[in-house]
């Protein structure tokens, strides 16, 4: 439940920094900011608040959560493969196949977890999934402190 949360807050900030961001030099890249920080802070809400709903519906504890694994294996695969296509937020193209290659191996590390069945692993998991939309949050928020104080 705090996973989910924690999605929900971080999907939330996206309008604050839509809402206090300036308009002006590279647009594309904030726009490509805050639609990614609610895409990815709104998949943990789901997978988070999804375990309880699972949990609910099958009763077992390791089913639970081979089941919330496999989900969280292919949101991150659909999710990454959206956020690292060609287009205008991405100016560095060598930049970009870079993030994706990264990125695209993270399902890689989530799907031992649906053979293994473990809580404390996908905890793990969830908390990893926290970090692309927190770590993209902080770049917005300095990205927005250094222009104004620069």
């Amino acid at each position: 439940m705090s996973m989910g949360g924690l999605g929900l807050s971080l999907a939330g900030f996206a309008g604050l920094i839509a809402a206090l961001g300036p308009k002006g030099d590279h647009p594309e890249i904030g726009a490509w900011r805050i639609v990614n920080i609610v895409r990815f802070g709104l998949q943990v809400t789901f997978l988070g608040f999804g375990v309880i709903a699972v949990a609910a519906v099958t009763n077992d504890v390791p089913l639970t959560v081979r089941i919330i694994s496999g989900l969280a294996a292919i949101s991150v695969f659909r999710l990454t493969d959206v956020a690292t296509r060609p287009g205008p937020a991405w100016p560095d193209d060598e930049e970009r196949v870079g993030s994706r290659r990264l990125l695209l191996a993270t399902p890689l590390l989530i799907i031992p977890n649906v053979a293994l069945g473990s809580v404390g692993y996908l905890h793990v998991i969830l908390i990893g999934l926290l970090a692309l939309p927190a770590g993209t949050l902080v770049t917005a928020v300095s990205g927005l402190t250094e222009r104004r104080s620069g």
